[in-house]
């Protein structure tokens, strides 16, 4: 869903580049992903990078980073503490007026 979502994004946005993440589950899985982007012939622009030792950076270089719903309930717990912790963090700096 997400590589066919993008072939319609690179349509107005060519110079973006679509790169997945993450070691072969040898379900297959791949192979599906390789078969849409052929069908899409989208080599070009979308990439599947594998297994990363460098994720973190790999994350602050993209302009933009999008979880799978199966990681997503792992991470939102995280995402919501610091959200959370931004949110009373920029409270605790409010100047106070009397």
């Amino acid at each position: 869903m997400l590589i066919r979502a993008f072939v319609e994004v690179h349509k107005k946005h060519p110079d973006y580049d679509l790169k997945i993440y993450g070691g072969d589950s040898f379900d297959g899985t791949k192979e599906i992903l390789e078969q849409i982007i052929a069908e899409n012939y989208a080599w070009d622009y979308v990439h599947l990078m594998g297994a990363s030792d460098s994720l973190e950076k790999d994350m602050a270089d993209a302009a933009l980073f999008v979880f799978s719903s199966e990681s997503w309930r792992t991470l939102f717990p995280l995402l919501a503490s610091t959200i959370w912790w931004c949110i009373i963090s920029s409270v605790n700096h409010i100047p106070v007026t009397t």
